[in-house]
């Protein structure tokens, strides 16, 4: 596609290319989300240990694009930062797919860990416009845990995305998504193509693979 590469019709090039969201969700809940795995991943703990998530943040949480409070359906749950925090939580840092799901979003250890989360804006900043240009931008998280101690990380705000990610988290990613409507060995296939693309002489085989066999021959 060339580095940079236009957006067809926009004429504005993309100079970094595409960013991967890690997580089927709005990248407006990742700074949370990261902060969340990165205290499971230094911390012992679960859903049951924690009292509280008190979440302060430079953004006001009423106008955040993940403003949701009481999500009713896993979809909802997407445009949720509690609902993600505390599906991380009770899924010990698991938030794919299947997350998502209603039955995923009315179970009731879901729901009894939405109601501890809890997310104010800075008290310095509360006139800031959301999205303002300029300033700081974080997410200051502390699980409170009710044997009293408080487990806490602050994540820089990054826009939507959080990465670098690993490779084995992006294929990790595909995967799953990819392994939801086409088989395992279909899912392989394609990429190792894909992870081999600095090698093939054309993209035929990849969109054979990609579109089972169904793309347009010119």
């Amino acid at each position: 596609l060339g580095y940079p590469w236009a957006i067809m019709g926009t004429g504005k090039e993309v100079a970094n290319g595409i960013d991967i969201k890690i997580w089927p969700c709005c990248g407006g809940t990742h700074g949370s989300n990261t902060a969340i795995i990165e205290l499971l991943n230094n911390h012992s703990f679960n859903s049951e240990d924690v009292e509280s998530v008190d979440i302060i943040t430079t953004d006001n949480p009423s106008c955040m694009a993940p403003n949701l409070r009481w999500p009713k359906s896993g979809l909802q749950g997407k445009f949720s930062t509690w609902y993600t925090v505390a599906s991380l939580i009770v899924d010990k840092g698991r938030l794919d797919l299947e997350s998502f799901t209603d039955d995923s979003a009315n179970r009731p250890e879901l729901q009894s860990m939405l109601e501890r989360v809890n997310i104010t804006q800075e008290e310095t900043i509360a006139d800031r416009p959301n999205r303002a240009i300029g300033g700081e931008s974080w997410w200051d998280v502390t699980v409170n845990l009710k044997n009293g101690s408080q487990l806490n990380t602050r994540v820089p705000g990054h826009g939507d995305t959080y990465g670098p990610y690993t490779n084995i988290q992006v294929i990790d990613k595909f995967q799953a998504l990819a392994g939801a409507v086409i088989s395992p060995s279909q899912v392989d296939t394609l990429l190792n193509l894909v992870m081999d693309l600095e090698n093939q002489s054309d993209v035929v085989q990849i969109m054979d693979a990609a579109t089972l066999g169904l793309a347009v021959k010119a």
